[in-house]
């Protein structure tokens, strides 16, 4: 079955593929439930749905703000990376060098170049509410999309986090990165060795709140000796901070991290020319891909709340009351 359906104006065409047949990196693949898998309108309506969050230019807010420069900012031959600036001003030359000497030293230090999926950064004028930790995003990463957000808060002065003598812009770069395009590979380490790198699940029956809100049962018992207060939260953000720090202060790594960050990281960065920067006309990119739809299989996809297990009743108290307690114990 081929099909198509109209997203921003324009016709994406789409065609059904076996399931096994594509990856699930593929950032084109959709994975559709629908009762009637002949019905080509009931199809392409839901992969309508599915496929539009996915393309940031089709997102409304980001069609109402002014694209103001474009830039592609080229580390080597074979990589390069857009950047679209949507803040009420124009970058200063220094704020696009040091994102793009950022950008280019993370590049350098990995081992396979392969890792490197960033294709774009979208600068947001906005800031917004962090739920992790309860401040204002730095930055946000959508690595299906292989891009992430920057906000007004990533070009504060000071240093990172307030305890790396790293400039926040250059640091949050990196950190961004991290989620983008060393996650994957990272995350079946950190999952294999949670009790090695400090991390510990609650009892079912308790949760902790993050002082941004969100919920979790992760712990991590050693958060006093984490590379920032914001890697101590959650595994992924632990897993985030880590390339940052390692390129940018490496003796706030303890040896379990270097040991693992070793698998992606080599310990010196090869040699590059400088970054090449390069305005572009300021406009959005355009939709030319063939969306290619699997459907689910029968029983995936379940998905259950916290509190909904056994009947369980659920506790939840603030990550710095626990820490408190565990002080105690």
């Amino acid at each position: 079955m081929q099909g198509s359906f109209t997203v921003c104006g324009e016709k994406v065409p789409f065609t059904i593929v076996d399931y096994d047949a594509v990856d699930d990196s593929d950032r084109r693949v959709i994975t559709l439930s629908v009762p009637d898998q002949s019905d080509v309108n009931a199809v392409a309506a839901a992969a309508c749905k599915e496929y539009v969050p996915r393309i940031w230019f089709c997102d409304p807010d980001i069609r109402a703000e002014t694209l103001r420069e474009r830039l592609e900012i080229r580390l080597a031959p074979e990589a390069a990376v857009t950047l679209y600036n949507f803040l009420p001003r124009f970058l200063a030359a220094s704020e696009v060098e040091m994102m793009a000497v950022a950008l280019q030293d993370y590049y350098a230090r990995l081992r396979d170049s392969r890792l490197w999926t960033l294709e774009s950064i979208q600068l947001r004028p906005q800031d917004r509410h962090n739920n992790t930790n309860g401040a204002l995003y730095l930055g946000h990463a959508y690595s299906q999309g292989h891009r992430f957000e920057l906000y007004p808060s990533a070009f504060a002065a000071g240093d990172y986090r307030g305890v790396w003598p790293c400039p926040t812009l250059r640091a949050v770069t990196q950190h961004e990165t991290s989620h983008v395009c060393v996650d994957a590979a990272l995350k079946t380490l950190w999952n294999r060795n949670l009790n090695r790198l400090g991390w510990e699940q609650t009892p079912m029956e308790l949760w902790l709140r993050l002082p941004g809100g969100l919920e979790t049962r992760l712990y991590r018992r050693d958060w006093e000796q984490a590379c920032t207060s914001y890697a101590a939260l959650l595994p992924e953000e632990d897993r985030a901070e880590c390339p940052p720090c390692l390129i940018n202060q490496p003796e706030r790594l303890d040896a379990v991290r270097r040991e693992f960050l070793d698998t992606v990281f080599s310990a010196e960065p090869r040699m590059l020319q400088s970054p090449e920067i390069h305005a572009l006309t300021p406009k959005l990119p355009q939709l030319n891909e063939i969306v290619l739809v699997r459907f689910a299989r029968p029983g995936a996809g379940m998905f259950v709340p916290r509190g909904m297990t056994a009947g369980a009743d659920v506790q939840v108290i603030d990550l710095d009351e626990y820490r408190q307690r565990r002080a105690v114990a």
